[in-house]
């Protein structure tokens, strides 16, 4: 999954990043166990950079300022940078 770089939008109302936030994926984990479903974004991870500092952010380990990194599930996010083949849609 090559997310990278791509622009993404919160779109659950509960979790790290608040509904509607936005950023830029920077980082990519995949899910710990592999299987048939590995590919898709069930069990992914992706750190996100906010647009702006929000409360549940931290450093993403020293990578950004404090308050603007967020690790969040990737069937949370909502890909905004245009359609792409590699970015599985949402399902809630």
């Amino acid at each position: 999954m090559d997310m990278m770089y791509t622009r993404v939008v919160s779109v659950v109302d509960c979790g790290p990043l608040p509904f509607g936030e936005g950023g830029v994926v920077v980082g990519v984990h995949p899910p710990s166990a592999q299987g048939p479903r590995a590919a898709d974004a069930i069990g992914w991870t992706l750190d996100v950079l906010t647009e702006r500092p929000v409360t549940t952010g931290g450093t993403l380990g020293g990578r950004c300022s404090l308050l603007r990194g967020v690790s969040v599930p990737a069937t949370s996010l909502l890909n905004v940078s245009g359609p792409r083949a590699d970015f599985p849609a949402v399902c809630c």
